[in-house]
């Protein structure tokens, strides 16, 4: 399913996606998600838009258009990460390779050599949650291109559990 997935574009009415690549199961409620299943979900905006000088622009008639993929390995990262109390369905996670040889399962060591060798540019940094007064680490990020891998550990061994995916617009 990954691989379909990956051919979605940016802005591609959701109609579409769900004819031809997935039915969801659920709209997550109060937010602007549905729910794949197997811990996918596609996140949306209701208009298409453009961004000039940092000011967002809509353009085109309302919708459901495609923004983004996220994935979790295990169903309660999903409303943690979401601040949702949505009941999803538990499901075995099976490690497949996302791009460029990394896949769920690797540790964070292992993405960002794995990154280096193929002479691929990224960033990594942390992410924290405002959590009874104080910010606790939530997650060490890794980005490159349009992937965002989330381990939610600090540890260099922390294993890659989530990622979001910005859907690639139409050259």
């Amino acid at each position: 399913m990954w691989e379909k997935l990956k051919e979605i574009h940016r802005f591609m009415p959701l109609s579409d996606v769900f004819r031809d690549i997935k039915v969801p199961i659920m709209k997550i409620e109060n937010r602007p998600l549905y729910y794949l299943g197997e811990g996918v979900l596609i996140s949306f905006s209701e208009r298409q838009f453009i961004v000039e000088d940092f000011n967002r622009k809509e353009v085109g008639i309302e919708g459901e258009y495609a923004l983004n993929l996220f994935y979790f390995s295990d169903v309660n990262r999903i409303n943690k990460h979401f601040n949702t109390l949505t009941e999803f369905v538990p499901f075995m996670s099976q490690p497949f390779i996302i791009d460029h040889e990394i896949s769920i399962g690797n540790s964070a060591l292992q993405v960002a050599h794995k990154l280096k060798r193929k002479e691929i540019r990224f960033e990594s940094n942390l992410t924290r949650k405002f959590n009874n007064g104080i910010y606790d680490f939530y997650s060490n990020v890794i980005n490159f291109y349009n992937y965002q891998l989330l381990f939610f550990s600090e540890d260099k061994q922390a294993t890659l559990e989530a990622f979001s995916y910005t859907f690639k617009e139409i050259e």
